[in-house]
């Protein structure tokens, strides 16, 4: 078995061989040989003959049957290629064309033909490149330690072996909350000429449509993993790898279902929920839908703005009364209007809750339940979910002269002073 490899700008082909003591099979890795100097056909075998006399074992003596490599002409033409040179020594040497590499040739066709599944995999690689610089590699490390995730870094996308790429789909996964909160803050320091690269990479991993291919191929790398896997395992056998073969295909089958695709995609967008991101697949443009995050997550657009506000008051260092903390927000971001919400604007609104209603309801919502608040564009319904797995319930708690207006009035605003009057000078 012969492999060629380019490394440090040489050409290394590795040298293998797979033989039996008594039934038991054994597969021994004999070396690595340079073929620098030439990739044809008679230059590979004359090195390959070249190696084995230089280990002081003879393949004219050896009762070689098989012969495995990759599919590339020079290695298995069937005129002047590699096999075919070593079939005129060894006529039982019959060629095999390596099963794995197959599979992963089908794998790369499959994938390349699709756009969506190129893109997707344009976009990993672009991650792994902004991520590979050490300083975002290090920002990318302390929101990670912070978010309590462990540390790693993106990985590369492998050119070759595509059936690995299942890894590069479970770091983007999970790894998604750190390397959005990483590329929210880089944009809004705007430290260095990379933003619009992070501007571009947040947009694409943002869509759902990333979000929803990364688990769909993810799942289906790891399975074919798994048979690649076997397909490469020195105790494998053709009848193990034949029930293998067809566990695989079953199990496709199976996955093309509309009710196995209705369960993977609400684990998707339950994903999306959980991470604070507006699933546009499930949404109107006439819609909007509030969240309310579990314990243990935050808005992460809320936590980089937080973050500008923090250093705006260090960098303010004295912060007396509100006039003060108003300033410091106003100038941890130039690019966003601080409104003033006074408490006592919230007792002008006029009341259109219908107290009948309420009065017949036995059951209760309480908000700390609610999850979700979903809003339609001309409906005086609400759509509300306590659970992210459960459909949404419409809730009508208006009066019914109210649901036929075409709009609702405003709180009129306070005038005059807030807060203490007191100069800065007499607070301690």
């Amino acid at each position: 078995m012969c492999d060629e490899a380019r490394c440090h700008k040489e050409e290394q082909l590795s040298i293998c061989i797979r033989y039996t003591v008594e039934l038991n099979i054994h597969e021994r890795f004999l070396g690595f040989v340079d073929v620098s100097s030439g990739q044809k056909a008679d230059q590979i075998v004359t090195t390959i003959f070249k190696f084995f006399k230089k280990q002081k074992n003879s393949l004219q003596h050896v009762n070689i049957v098989a012969q495995s490599y990759d599919g590339a002409s020079v290695m298995s033409g069937q005129l002047n290629g590699v096999q075919t040179k070593i079939k005129e020594h060894h006529p039982t040497a019959v060629y095999i064309h390596c099963i794995s590499h197959r599979l992963n040739l089908v794998v790369v066709d499959v994938c390349t033909s699709i756009k969506e599944a190129r893109n997707v995999f344009n976009t990993l690689e672009a991650v792994y490149v902004h991520f590979s610089k050490p300083t975002n590699n290090i920002k990318l490390c302390e929101v990670q330690t912070k978010l309590g995730l462990k540390k790693g870094s993106i990985m590369r996308v492998c050119d070759t072996r595509w059936v690995c790429r299942f890894k590069n789909c479970k770091a983007i996964i999970e790894n998604y909350v750190a390397i959005v909160d990483t590329l929210q803050i880089e944009i809004e320091d705007q430290s260095d000429k990379n933003v619009p690269q992070a501007i571009g990479i947040l947009t694409s991993i943002g869509r759902s449509e990333f979000i929803v291919l990364v688990f769909i191929l993810h799942e289906v790398l790891a399975i074919i993993n798994v048979l690649s896997n076997q397909l490469q395992n020195t105790n494998t056998t053709l009848g193990k790898s034949v029930n293998i073969i067809n566990g695989v295909i079953s199990t496709f089958k199976s996955l093309r279902s509309d009710e196995s695709f209705k369960i993977k995609f609400k684990k998707k967008i339950s994903f999306t929920q959980l991470r604070h991101k507006e699933c546009d697949v499930c949404e109107s443009q006439n819609s909007r839908t509030f969240q309310r995050p579990n314990a243990g997550h935050t808005l992460m657009s809320a936590d980089s703005f937080h973050r500008q506000v923090e250093q705006s008051l260090k960098h303010q260092k004295k912060t007396y009364n509100f006039d003060d903390f108003i300033k410091a927000v106003g100038s941890a971001n130039k690019s966003r209007d601080v409104k003033i919400m006074n408490n006592f604007g919230f007792y002008l609104w006029i009341n259109y809750k219908s107290q009948q209603k309420i009065g017949k309801s036995t059951n209760h919502m309480l908000l700390k339940d609610i999850v979700c608040i979903k809003a339609v564009k001309d409906k005086f319904i609400l759509c509300i979910q306590f659970d992210f797995e459960e459909e949404c319930s419409e809730v009508d708690f208006l009066k019914k002269n109210i649901m036929t207006i075409s709009e609702m009035v405003a709180p009129q605003p306070l005038n005059g002073l807030c807060g203490n009057p007191v100069k800065k000078e007499m607070i301690f």
